[in-house]
C-alpha cells in the first residue's frame, strides 16, 4: 500500500449507540402499520423515521449524527424510482411476448430491443438513481456540522459498474443456456459419456466464469464508493484485494447453496469483517485502519438471533434486531487514536444539503 497503517491503541475515536429496542419500537411501530395500511404508499417517512432515530441516538465522541430532509422530498424521489421500475418492467414483458409473434421481423427487432432495455438502459437507470440516493443521503447526514461528500460525477461512476454488469449478464444467460440444452439432451436421451463429459466441463467453466464477473462487479463498485468520499478534509481510502473478494464470494456462495441459506449468516460476517480491514482512513499523507474486534461466535449468533426474532415476528422485532446490532458494533469498532478529528474541517459545499432524491 505505500504507507504506514497506524492503530492498535485505545482511545476516545469510539462510536456508542445510545437508543434501545423498547423506545425505537414505540417510534417505528406506528410507521410500520401505516406503511402495511398503505400498501407501501408510506414506506419513506418509515425509512426516515426508522434513520432519523438511529442517527440521534449513534454518537462518536459524545456527539450524535445528524439528518436535514424532509419526508416530501423522499416521497418525490421514492414515486420517481418507483414508476421508472414499472416502466422498465412493462417494457421488458412487452418486448418478451413480441419476441414469439410469427413475423419474423417483429421478432428479431423485439429480442434486439429487450436486449438492449436489459442490458443498458435498466443498468443505466438502476445506477444513476444509487448515484443519486448516495448523493442525497452524503449531503443531508452530518457530525457536527461536517457531512461526507461524494468526489465523482454519475458518468465516471455510472460506466464501469454498466460495464461489468453487461459481463455478467452475459456470462449467466450463457451459462443457463448450457444449462437448459444439457437438460434438453438428457430427456431426448442424446447424451453420451463424452458429450456429458463436454457438457460438465462447460457448465463448470460458465459458472465460474459468472461469479468472476460478479466479483469483479461487486469489487468495482465498493472500491468506487469508498475511493471517491471524504468526510470533511479527511480522505477515505479502499485498500482491498480482488482475490481475497473473490474467495469470500465463492466460498460464502457455496456455503449458503449446501446449506439452504444457513450459511448467509457466515457469509455476511466473511464480508463485512473484509470492508472492515479494506478501508482506511488518511489524514496528512498518513493511512489510518479501523480497529475493529468482531467475535465470530458473538457475531454469527447475534444474526440468528437477529434472523429468528424477524421472522418469528413477522418483521415486528426489526427495531429490536436492529438495536442489538448497532449496539454490539458500536462496542467493537474503533478510529485510530492517532486521528485528529479537531482537525477535521467542513469542504466547501458541506453546509449545502441535498434536496434532490432522484
Amino acid at each position: 500500500m505505500g504507507k504506514e497503517i497506524l492503530y492498535n491503541r485505545v482511545n476516545e475515536n469510539r462510536f456508542s449507540f445510545m437508543g434501545n429496542a423498547k423506545d425505537f419500537f414505540k417510534k417505528d411501530i406506528w410507521n410500520a402499520i401505516l406503511k402495511i395500511v398503505t400498501l407501501g404508499f408510506y414506506s419513506p417517512q418509515t425509512k426516515l423515521g426508522r434513520l432519523t432515530y438511529v442517527l440521534e441516538k449513534t454518537q462518536f465522541q459524545n456527539e450524535s449524527f445528524q439528518i436535514k430532509t424532509n419526508s416530501s422530498v423522499l416521497f418525490k424521489g421514492f414515486w420517481k424510482t418507483y414508476l421508472l421500475f414499472l416502466v422498465v418492467l412493462g417494457a421488458l414483458v412487452g418486448l418478451g411476448f413480441l419476441a414469439f409473434t410469427p413475423n419474423f421481423v417483429v421478432k428479431i427487432l423485439s429480442v434486439i430491443a429487450f436486449l438492449a432495455v436489459l442490458f443498458i438502459v435498466a443498468p443505466i437507470l438502476h445506477y444513476s438513481v444509487q448515484y443519486n440516493q448516495w448523493q442525497f443521503w452524503t449531503k443531508n447526514i452530518s457530525w457536527k456540522g461536517i457531512n461526507l461528500s461524494v468526489n465523482t460525477t454519475k458518468n465516471h461512476y455510472i460506466k464501469p459498474l454498466v460495464r461489468d454488469y453487461g459481463f455478467f449478464m452475459v456470462s449467466c444467460l450463457i451459462w443457463l443456456f448450457f444449462i437448459r440444452f444439457f437438460v434438453y439432451m438428457m430427456l431426448e436421451r442424446y447424451l453420451t459419456i463424452p458429450f456429458l463429459i463436454l457438457f460438465g466441463i462447460l457448465i463448470m467453466s460458465f459458472l465460474f466464469l459468472t461469479l468472476l464477473f460478479f466479483n469483479r462487479l461487486m469489487f468495482t463498485r465498493i472500491s468506487m464508493i469508498f475511493n471517491e468520499m471524504n468526510f470533511g478534509n479527511l480522505k477515505i481510502k479502499f485498500v482491498g484485494n480482488k482475490k481475497e473478494l473473490l474467495r469470500i464470494n465463492v466460498f460464502g456462495l457455496t456455503l449458503t447453496l449446501v446449506t439452504f441459506g444457513l450459511g448467509m449468516v457466515y457469509y455476511i460476517y466473511e464480508k463485512t469483517d473484509y470492508l472492515l480491514r479494506s478501508v482506511v482512513i488518511v489524514q496528512d499523507d498518513k493511512e489510518y485502519a479501523i480497529q475493529y474486534q468482531l467475535p465470530i461466535a458473538q457475531t454469527i449468533t447475534l444474526e440468528i438471533k437477529n434472523f429468528i426474532f424477524r421472522y418469528l415476528t413477522f418483521g415486528l422485532a426489526r427495531t429490536l434486531s436492529i438495536s442489538q446490532t448497532l449496539d454490539f458494533v458500536s462496542k467493537n469498532i474503533i478510529l485510530s487514536p492517532d486521528l485528529r478529528f479537531d482537525k477535521v474541517i467542513p469542504l466547501e459545499n458541506d453546509h449545502k444539503f441535498g434536496m434532490l432524491y432522484f
